[in-house]
């Protein structure tokens, strides 16, 4: 888990996860996004499922990517910092000793296949690649391990091997510091736009602006592109349940589909808080989210 100590420290500079959104290949967040968070303009981002079941099963990468290779693997107690202040890596685990030099550890957990190779090979996604090249600059590290746990076709914990490049190295770095000093110090957002998450989560004026009408021509486009595309998924899947017939499952080299039963329990809310009025007011909590409502006005010619 994040503690508190590490969220303040990744304000201060750009950490190893943000290297890959600097650099474009991060597919959750861009650059903007991370300008945003930087500057204090949205939240810090709230944990979510995804993120807690990676901070519990951490720990346990760390020892079985150790028992691969049967060297004792330990958790760095403090960040390490590159040859700037804003050069900032929390790294999950070190070979042997938490020093400089040491052999890093990187822990990832994932549901698919995309940019994973062969284990033992540095076949690991671009985002992956960009990240510990960045931590073994800050660590003055020549190798990184990626200890990986894949649910994409049944749990499979693989141990990848990257080196350290210089050439990539000096890239990476450069691309970062001028980031840093463009965009932070002389606080001037970055061109590309944000995700919809982090954009939500930005305090707004109550005023109104004029923006350019190809915006929300860009936006009908996307939308009709997008219905015409759910139609075309939903009858694609209808094609495959009809060839299945009345069998239950149906293959391809590498690809199935199947149709199963599944039933769950859901709590009656309206039933109990008819029944348990006042009990159920007393652990109602208000919450709330920012809705984006677009639309044509009626109001104009």
């Amino acid at each position: 888990m994040i503690t508190m100590k590490q969220r303040e420290d990744r304000a201060k500079g750009i950490g190893s996860s943000d290297a890959p959104v600097i650099l474009g290949v991060d597919p959750f967040r861009t650059p903007y996004d991370l300008w945003l968070q930087k500057t204090g303009r949205v939240p810090p981002t709230e944990e979510n499922d995804a993120m807690r079941l990676g901070s519990v099963l951490e720990p346990v990468l760390l020892q079985l990517a150790g028992e691969r290779l049967a060297k004792r693997v330990v958790r760095p107690s403090s960040v390490f910092v590159g040859c700037f202040p804003h050069f900032r890596a929390n790294i999950d685990g070190m070979v042997g000793e938490a020093k400089r030099g040491a052999d890093i550890v990187e822990v990832k957990t994932t549901s698919s296949t995309d940019g994973w190779g062969a284990e033992g090979t540095d076949e690991v996604p671009d985002r992956v690649r960009v990240q510990v090249t960045y931590q073994m600059a800050c660590a003055s590290s020549d190798l990184a391990h990626v200890a990986c746990l894949s649910g994409a076709f049944g749990l499979a914990f693989r141990l990848y091997r990257v080196e350290w490049d210089a050439q990539l190295g000096e890239y990476v770095m450069d691309k970062v510091n001028t980031w840093w000093r463009k965009h932070i110090i002389d606080d001037e957002p970055p061109a590309q736009s944000g995700s919809i998450d982090i954009l939500k989560q930005r305090t707004r004026e109550q005023r109104t602006v004029e923006l350019p009408q190809s915006l929300f021509d860009a936006e009908l486009r996307a939308r009709a592109a997008l219905e015409l595309a759910e139609k075309q998924h939903a009858s694609a899947k209808a094609a495959l349940v009809t060839a299945l017939g009345d069998a239950a499952r149906g293959v391809s080299g590498p690809h199935t589909v199947s149709i199963t039963e599944v039933t769950t329990d859901r709590f009656d809310r309206k039933a109990f808080e008819a029944e348990n009025a006042e009990l159920a007011s007393r652990y109602i909590v208000p919450s709330g989210y920012k809705r984006i409502d677009i639309r044509s006005r009626k109001d104009r010619a």
